[in-house]
């Protein structure tokens, strides 16, 4: 799946930090995935800003690979953002793109 730097930091935000021993493992392969290389930041400019914001310095999207399940643990956890009514507008996109899926 196509993803962008704001893409792969949103995701990274709402992921699970418990759940049981599979879960936690997909989990733990997703978040490396996601994660930024030295390369990443390096080349795009990929820092923390003040208050918790990150920056970059262009548009760069990357081809991760994301299983059923992990697909699963992202919907599910942009559904309880969204039930819980804590989603942010920043969210959206992934929201149409995980939940409301044809």
């Amino acid at each position: 799946m196509l993803l962008d730097i704001r893409d792969r930091l949103l995701i990274l935000s709402v992921l699970p930090n418990e759940g049981n021993i599979l879960t936690i493992r997909i989990l733990r392969d997703l978040k490396n995935a996601l994660s930024f290389t030295e390369e990443e930041i390096k080349e795009h400019g990929i820092k923390e800003a003040a208050e918790g914001f990150t920056t970059w310095n262009a548009p760069y999207s990357k081809d991760i690979a994301i299983g059923e399940k992990a697909t699963d643990i992202i919907k599910d956890a942009l559904k309880a953002k969204s039930d819980s009514r804590k989603l942010s507008i920043e969210m959206i996109d992934l929201y149409e793109r995980f939940v409301e899926t044809k």
